[in-house]
């Protein structure tokens, strides 16, 4: 029995080694900062609270650049600088024979948003090394416009007001930035996620006045392609 544990226990560390060996590398880098640009196209909604449903998608853009440091060969920091839109699209019309209506509205936050992250890389050939990235985000509303149609059978009303004025969105998001990725020689192709845990609405009424405030948080996935310098 004893020796059987020994073989068991000899046959764990080896795979564990090579595991490590191969998906983790305590090998160090030279401490020097690298530089990338990136850009891309955003998916963009808001989780809403209550009755209060306006989660449309908006498709928006995403440019900006990152600068790493690397700690190991499979282990880095990696801060991105990035000038983005967020927000969402919302309609919905009524037809019925004594009444009728439609009702659009539309988010257009931009911010820049700032991404410091861990980052693991595995190298899987001179040429391809894929990367999981993740850490907060932190972001600062910088302009925007809120947009509302409503129109039914006697009028149709348009109005646009800053979206971060009284009635529409706060200035300040963070939350949890993910993010997978590959990189080919110095080109890069990945995917994130901003998941916003900041409650980012200002009205604190809801559509059908109850007394509910309101709470309003972004969700935004990006597909990006970039160069690493």
């Amino acid at each position: 029995m004893k020796k059987q544990l020994m073989l068991l226990t000899l046959v764990l560390t080896a795979t564990v080694a090579s595991a490590q060996g191969q998906f983790f590398s305590t090998k160090e880098m030279v401490h020097e900062f690298r530089y990338g640009v990136r850009g891309g196209m955003t998916v963009n909604t808001m989780n809403f609270s209550g009755d209060y449903q306006l989660g449309g998608t908006r498709v928006a853009f995403r440019v900006g650049g990152v600068v790493e440091m690397p700690w190991y060969e499979s282990l880095s920091f990696q801060a991105g600088l990035y000038y983005t839109s967020k927000g969402f699209r919302y309609s919905d019309e009524l037809n019925t024979t004594f009444y009728s209506f439609t009702e659009s509205e539309r988010a257009d936050p931009y911010f820049l948003e700032i991404t410091p992250q861990v980052s693991y890389r595995w190298c899987i050939n001179p040429k391809w090394r894929l990367q999981i990235d993740a850490g907060p985000f932190f972001a600062v509303g910088l302009h925007g416009k809120w947009r509302h149609q409503y129109a039914d059978a006697n009028e149709t009303v348009n109005t646009c007001t800053n979206v971060f004025s009284k009635g529409g969105l706060k200035r300040f998001d963070a939350g949890l930035a993910v993010g997978v990725g590959a990189t080919y020689g110095n080109y890069y192709f990945g995917i994130n996620y901003d998941w916003g845990w900041v409650n980012l609405s200002r009205d604190h009424r809801n559509y059908r006045d109850t007394k509910a405030p309101v709470e309003a948080r972004s969700r935004s996935f990006s597909v990006n392609v970039g160069y690493n310098f």
